[in-house]
Protein backbone atom coordinates (compact mmCIF):
# COMPACT_ATOMS: atom_id res chain seq x y z
CA UNK A 1 0.00 0.00 0.00
CA UNK A 2 2.92 2.65 0.66
CA UNK A 3 3.70 2.26 -3.26
CA UNK A 4 -0.16 3.23 -4.06
CA UNK A 5 -0.44 6.73 -6.17
CA UNK A 6 -3.55 8.54 -6.97
CA UNK A 7 -4.30 8.73 -10.64
CA UNK A 8 -6.97 10.79 -12.21
CA UNK A 9 -8.41 12.20 -15.29
CA UNK A 10 -11.69 14.37 -16.33
CA UNK A 11 -14.61 12.90 -17.67
CA UNK A 12 -15.42 14.21 -21.14
CA UNK A 13 -18.62 14.26 -23.58
CA UNK A 14 -18.05 14.14 -26.93
CA UNK A 15 -20.02 15.71 -29.46
CA UNK A 16 -21.95 12.96 -30.24
CA UNK A 17 -22.75 12.62 -26.52
CA UNK A 18 -20.27 9.70 -25.78
CA UNK A 19 -18.60 10.00 -22.26
CA UNK A 20 -14.71 9.13 -21.96
CA UNK A 21 -11.85 9.28 -20.05
CA UNK A 22 -9.42 12.25 -20.58
CA UNK A 23 -5.61 12.06 -20.08
CA UNK A 24 -4.89 9.95 -17.01
CA UNK A 25 -2.09 12.10 -14.45
CA UNK A 26 -0.50 9.91 -11.79
CA UNK A 27 0.04 12.01 -8.18
CA UNK A 28 1.41 10.73 -4.85
CA UNK A 29 -0.10 8.59 -2.29
CA UNK A 30 -1.73 11.63 -0.94
CA UNK A 31 -2.56 13.70 -3.87
CA UNK A 32 -2.56 14.25 -8.01
CA UNK A 33 -2.92 17.17 -10.08
CA UNK A 34 -5.80 18.22 -11.49
CA UNK A 35 -5.89 16.61 -15.34
CA UNK A 36 -6.49 19.38 -17.66
CA UNK A 37 -6.92 17.51 -21.07
CA UNK A 38 -9.89 15.66 -23.10
CA UNK A 39 -9.48 14.13 -26.05
CA UNK A 40 -9.90 16.68 -29.63
CA UNK A 41 -13.72 17.84 -29.30
CA UNK A 42 -14.54 16.65 -25.95
CA UNK A 43 -15.39 18.73 -23.02
CA UNK A 44 -15.06 17.69 -19.95
CA UNK A 45 -17.97 17.53 -17.74
CA UNK A 46 -16.03 15.89 -14.21
CA UNK A 47 -13.40 15.31 -12.54
CA UNK A 48 -12.07 11.57 -11.15
CA UNK A 49 -9.72 9.77 -9.05
CA UNK A 50 -8.83 7.25 -6.77
CA UNK A 51 -8.23 7.25 -3.04
CA UNK A 52 -6.02 5.12 -1.04
CA UNK A 53 -7.35 1.70 0.58
CA UNK A 54 -7.25 2.56 3.67
CA UNK A 55 -8.97 6.37 2.90
CA UNK A 56 -12.69 6.99 2.06
CA UNK A 57 -14.73 7.37 -1.09
CA UNK A 58 -15.86 10.49 0.22
CA UNK A 59 -13.84 13.98 -1.43
CA UNK A 60 -11.98 16.13 0.45
CA UNK A 61 -13.32 19.60 0.90
CA UNK A 62 -9.97 20.19 -1.25
CA UNK A 63 -11.07 18.28 -4.21
CA UNK A 64 -14.62 19.86 -3.83
CA UNK A 65 -13.44 23.48 -3.97
CA UNK A 66 -10.62 22.50 -7.10
CA UNK A 67 -13.38 21.09 -8.75
CA UNK A 68 -15.93 23.91 -8.55
CA UNK A 69 -12.63 26.14 -8.87
CA UNK A 70 -12.09 24.60 -12.21
CA UNK A 71 -15.90 24.93 -13.84
CA UNK A 72 -16.83 21.24 -12.94
CA UNK A 73 -19.73 20.46 -10.97
CA UNK A 74 -19.35 16.87 -10.26
CA UNK A 75 -15.78 15.23 -8.70
CA UNK A 76 -16.24 11.58 -8.62
CA UNK A 77 -13.65 9.20 -6.13
CA UNK A 78 -12.91 5.83 -7.02
CA UNK A 79 -12.26 3.45 -4.34
CA UNK A 80 -11.81 -0.21 -3.29
CA UNK A 81 -13.30 -0.76 -6.64
CA UNK A 82 -16.13 1.73 -6.21
CA UNK A 83 -16.68 4.85 -7.93
CA UNK A 84 -19.24 7.73 -6.67
CA UNK A 85 -19.84 11.25 -7.80
CA UNK A 86 -20.60 14.06 -5.53
CA UNK A 87 -21.63 17.48 -6.75
CA UNK A 88 -18.85 20.16 -6.10
CA UNK A 89 -19.05 23.35 -4.00
CA UNK A 90 -20.61 26.50 -5.22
Amino acid sequence: MNNFKERAFLVCRTPAGRLVAGQVVTGTRTSVPFPTQCPAGANPIAVAHTHPPDNTILPSQADLEETAARGLDQVCVIWQGMARCFQALP
